[in-house]
């Protein structure tokens, strides 16, 4: 952690197991990621053990750790070892109180050889407190990288997933701009035979004679009465390219003109920088009292150097007026913040 989140009276509530669930799950992480918060932790156990033994434990601390600490055999091995320790030293000085006149060295040495079997059991407890605990991290480490393996499966499938849905956005909008150019060149094409037509026609009026002239008039004037053409293609979705509010656009008011047969309107978003990862879309009405559409969590697209957010709504949710599209960045615990706002008026 760069910033300490916690104090000593934080890990003596932890070790009781009298912390909230998610603050004990941080506590288990640091414990393996942050030596700093190790030694302090087992500084705090040591005293809290030490407190235990010399019977400085009263309330619902002392019940804690009857009840928690102490359901745990390496922990009820610690203590038996604290109060086996503290016995031999409690010994010791009364010995050396007993007898004012023996030099610090005979102390020692009669530390180490008069209660040299003591020591050696202690030894053997603490190593096997070490097998024990090795073995449990040994286990911890096992399940850590295990739901880090199923993560990553799942991250990986997310993305591949999306870069599906980001590919099938792609083809969708390059078919919504061929049928724009097919209509193009087919409007291009009847024009140009129009003009033929009306070319030819003055090179036979030309050439012919009043009663020819008059024949092909009724002609014309029957065939005007009976619909030649059949209706054109219901254009089936409107695209078009916002920039935010005073960016690029003078503060002059984007205006959107959306055919009388569009089902769908397509907006593409051009961002500001930020750091957000994901993004919520608002449509507003005139007055922004009223929400009338709102997406689900988007996530921005490259285009050139910008980044971009494609949304879709129906268009019958638009008349002839002033809309704005408000968009707002999503933190990591799902708080909405309003970034930036794209209004445009309808013309239908």
């Amino acid at each position: 952690m760069n910033t300490k989140t916690y104090n000593r009276e934080n890990l003596t509530a932890y070790l009781l197991g009298a912390l909230p669930d998610a603050e004990a799950e941080v506590f288990d992480e640091l414990s393996f990621t942050d030596d700093d918060f190790a030694d302090e932790l087992s500084a705090a156990e040591k005293d809290l053990v030490d407190a235990y033994v010399n019977g400085e434990l009263t309330g619902e601390k002392l019940q804690k750790f009857e009840s928690f600490y102490l359901a745990s055999p390496l922990r009820r091995e610690k203590v038996e070892f604290a109060r086996n320790f503290q016995g031999f030293a409690k010994k010791n000085i009364t010995h050396v109180e007993s007898n004012p006149k023996r030099t610090l060295a005979e102390i020692f040495s009669n530390i180490f050889v008069i209660r040299r079997p003591l020591l050696q059991w202690g030894f053997a407890l603490a190593a096997l407190l070490f097998m024990i605990l090795g073995g449990w991290l040994f286990r911890e480490n096992a399940r850590l990288n295990s739901q880090m393996s199923e993560s990553k499966a799942k991250q990986d499938e997310l993305l591949q997933r999306e870069s599906e849905l980001e590919q099938r956005e792609k083809q969708l909008l390059d078919e919504i701009d061929q049928q724009r150019t097919t209509n193009s060149e087919t409007e291009r094409e009847l024009a140009e035979i129009r003009e033929e037509r009306e070319r030819r026609e003055q090179e036979l009026k030309i050439r012919q004679s009043p009663e020819q002239q008059q024949r092909l008039n009724e002609q014309r004037a029957t065939a005007q009465k009976t619909p030649t053409s059949s209706p054109r293609r219901q254009i089936s979705v409107a695209s078009f390219i916002l920039t935010p509010a005073l960016r690029g656009n003078g503060g002059q008011l984007q205006s959107v003109s959306i055919p009388a047969k569009t089902g769908r309107v397509a907006m593409q978003l051009e961002l500001e920088p930020n750091d957000y990862a994901a993004y919520r879309v608002v449509l507003k009405n005139q007055s922004g009292d009223q929400i009338l559409w709102q997406s689900g969590k988007l996530k921005s697209k490259t285009k050139a150097a910008n980044r971009v957010l494609r949304v879709g709504f129906p268009a019958s949710l638009l008349k002839s007026q002033i809309y704005s599209l408000e968009v707002s960045g999503l933190t990591t615990d799902g708080t909405a913040e309003i970034i930036s706002g794209y209004s445009f008026k309808v013309v239908r």
